[in-house]
Parts: structure tokens; sequence; C-alpha cells
């Protein structure tokens, strides 16, 4: 049987706390996860599929089959999916069709975000380079659960 996992890269947030309990949070409070999975379920499936019809393929032949590697391209194609479901803005559409509440959230349509000093953007911060930044606040509406930019560049989706 294979895995699913949608999640983050657990690693240290700017302000406090981590990746893993604001993503938690964020399924909780408007059920992310769920939404972007419900939203692109087919297309998740395509992707799936045809990495399993490789890795049976290999089976076939006799060679050896490790799941992460089998599934490497899907998962990494719906990594790419969940990044772009929050930074296109899909999901305030997807909320909207759906009537959710919250989406935008209000941090969004204030704009208020992180902006990272000294060059230190989020991809280098999930790899240890922290640096300063500081809060900035009424800027024009931002994409909503972006705030760091942390969050959103730790994504990660895995089959196991």
């Amino acid at each position: 049987m294979i895995k699913l996992g949608l999640g983050v890269i657990d690693v240290p947030e700017p302000e406090g706390g981590s990746t893993y309990s604001v993503g938690m949070d964020l399924e909780k409070r408007y059920g992310l996860f769920s939404m972007f999975y419900n939203f692109r379920e087919k297309e998740i499936s395509e992707l799936i599929a045809k990495d399993a019809a490789i890795g049976l393929e290999m089976m076939l032949k006799g060679e050896s089959v490790d799941i992460a590697s089998v599934f490497a391209v899907s998962s990494e194609e719906i990594t790419d999916k969940m990044h772009n479901f929050i930074t296109n803005q899909e999901v305030e559409k997807v909320a909207a069709m759906y009537g959710e509440r919250g989406i935008p959230t209000q941090a969004a349509l204030d704009g208020t975000s992180y902006r990272f000093e000294k060059g230190v953007t989020a991809k280098r911060w999930i790899k240890g380079k922290r640096g300063g930044g500081k809060a900035v606040k009424k800027r024009n509406p931002r994409p909503s659960f972006i705030y760091s930019g942390v969050f959103e560049a730790s994504l990660k989706a895995e089959i196991k």
C-alpha cells in the first residue's frame, strides 16, 4: 500500500514556532491541505498512477524497486502544485467556490508580511542560512498563507 503525505519540511519560522506547527494550524483552521487534495485529486491520482505503472514495469523486468525513487517524479510535481496552489492564489478561488470562510486571510488583505534583509530568502532560511528581517505592514494585498515565505517554501509531498 502506498500513502501520500502532504505537509512541510519542519524548520523554524522566523518569528518563532515551526513550519510543522503552522501547517497543523492551517489545516485545522482552514483545511488547507485537504482543500488542495480535494481540488487536485484527479491530477494527483493520475501522477501517482503514471509512476506506479513505471514501478510495476520495473518489477516485471526483475529490477529492484525503491518506492521513494519510483514516486520521486510525482512527489515533486505534487509539491509544485501545492506551491502554486498558494502562490498563484488558487486557494482563494477554491475557498470562494466552496464558501470557505476566512480566506483570503485578513493578514493577506492587509499586506502584512515578513521581509528579509541582506538577501536572505525563505529558501535560504530553510537551508539553515538565517538572517535578520523585519515585519512590514500595510502593503499591497498578498496571497494568503505566505507571511515569511518559509512555510510556502517548505511545502512537501511525499509518497511512501
